[in-house]
């Protein structure tokens, strides 16, 4: 088992760790929109998507941080052979 900062570091996991950093900053960018925006400037609209849904790609982020690359292959992979012999039209 690989140590949880081996992990989080980006030269030994670098595609694992900086997708889980995008991830995560999409899920802090749609909480600002959501919550912290519209308590300086009035919105002309409603924000459209529900509270519970920045947790989303929080989630996703804080999985792939943590998950090493080799994991990361083999589950890609992994898919990709499923979708392969799904969408196969020969």
């Amino acid at each position: 088992m690989a140590d949880i900062g081996t992990n989080i570091n980006p030269k030994h996991n670098p595609v694992t760790t900086l997708l889980g950093g995008l991830f995560i900053i999409i899920s802090a960018a749609m909480y600002v929109v959501k919550y912290i925006i519209p308590a300086f400037v009035v919105l002309k609209q409603d924000i459209p998507y529900e509270w519970w849904l920045p947790m989303i790609p929080l989630i996703i982020g804080l999985l792939l941080v943590f998950m090493t690359d080799e994991y990361f292959a083999k589950i890609f992979n992994r898919v990709d052979k499923i979708a392969g012999k799904k969408t196969d039209t020969n």
